[in-house]
């Protein structure tokens, strides 16, 4: 099927995730909506939701064959060189137990933290090729301890903005048994092509299991060849009195204070068309970097004016703005702690930030 609707929801076969149609690009590209990335797909990697369970099932098919002549090496590691793309690499230990990986075989760096049960797992620097260990696990921990969550960060573009996401490293118990099922039918197969002797040899011990964590990061395929970062103080020029201007938050714009220092407002509305002209004419990722940028600036010229608490006004939509905020907070060091709760002005649209002078 290659003809979609817009705002019908897909599933992407290769990441196995579930997205929305937002637009058609060619006869055979769409773009989707993938927690807030706009991202083009090929016609042939995405089915609507309803056949998601079929695709799930040919890509656990695909993937058996795909691994089964892959081999860990010694120590119980996986070769970096099984998986495409970041996955999870399951290597037979016997008695249903295995060692637990994460390989990553894209060609992007990434810092790492695994978690589960709000308790950290492991953390680590992943540069391409790379593998960290999760330790042993039997099949049975599937279904019987809480699900590892995944948090990557990484740098994008010629301007290293900077970016994170989160991934559920939980798998079905139903596929996880059918690929260790059709991995072990696989090597008994070849190693019975080779001769009884080796079969009897081979059999006992199963391929690697993979599962495709994802193909490439979100917003990996952003183009940032043509963009530069924006002049914040020209930004702003032009626009109706009142809105934001340099350091403004929509509210006026700043005031002089005692000491001839700049009164800032105590909040700033990184909405984009407060901080921008033609906010249309931005792709998703220099929105972001324009927000993040001015947000930055704001807090920076707030410390220096010897305030205590501001809020960053960022709204709900899809969160992404909010964790990108969270995360530049987390490393600005005249940032003392901040908090998104529900605020009697802003409800759970803002984020109070508390600064350290």
């Amino acid at each position: 099927m290659d003809e979609y609707k817009n705002g019908e929801e897909v599933f992407l076969i290769h990441s196995r995730q579930y997205a929305w149609i937002v637009e058609r690009r060619d006869d055979e590209t769409w773009v989707v909506d993938l927690d807030g990335d706009l991202i083009p797909v090929h016609v042939d990697d995405m089915v609507p939701a309803k056949e998601a369970d079929w695709a799930e099932e040919e890509s656990v098919d695909a993937g058996s064959a795909g691994t089964s002549a892959a081999e860990a090496s010694p120590g119980g590691q996986p070769e970096t060189s099984v998986a495409e793309g970041f996955a999870q690499v399951f290597v037979p230990l016997g008695q249903g137990r295995y060692q637990r990986w994460l390989v990553n075989g894209t060609p992007q760096t990434f810092r790492i933290l695994v978690e589960q049960s709000d308790q950290q797992v492991a953390a680590a620097d992943m540069p391409p090729n790379a593998k960290l260990d999760l330790g042993p696990m039997h099949r049975d921990d599937l279904h019987e301890q809480a699900a590892m969550t995944l948090t990557c960060r990484y740098t994008e573009g010629p301007h290293k903005i900077e970016r994170s996401f989160q991934k559920d490293l939980r798998i079905r118990v139903a596929a996880f048994a059918k690929r260790e099922a059709a991995a072990t039918a696989a090597r008994g197969a070849a190693a019975a092509a080779r001769g009884a002797a080796a079969a009897g040899q081979a059999g006992a011990v199963a391929a690697p299991l993979i599962f495709s964590v994802f193909q490439q990061p979100p917003g990996g395929a952003a183009d940032f060849s043509t963009y530069s970062p924006p002049d914040l103080e020209q930004l702003g020029q032009g626009r109706k009195k009142g809105s934001a201007g340099p350091g403004g938050t929509g509210q006026g714009g700043a005031q002089r204070g005692r000491a001839g220092r700049e009164a800032l407002p105590p909040e700033l509305d990184l909405h984009i068309e407060k901080l921008v002209e033609h906010p249309e004419k931005l792709h998703p990722a220099e929105m972001l970097a324009v927000q993040l940028a001015r947000a930055t600036q704001y807090l920076d010229r707030a410390a220096w004016s010897g305030m205590h608490k501001v809020y960053l006004i960022h709204g709900l939509g899809t969160g992404r703005l909010r964790e990108e905020l969270h995360d530049m907070l987390r490393r600005h060091p005249r940032v003392k702690g901040f908090q998104n709760s529900h605020f009697p002005r802003y409800g759970f649209g803002a984020t109070e930030v508390v600064l350290d002078h």
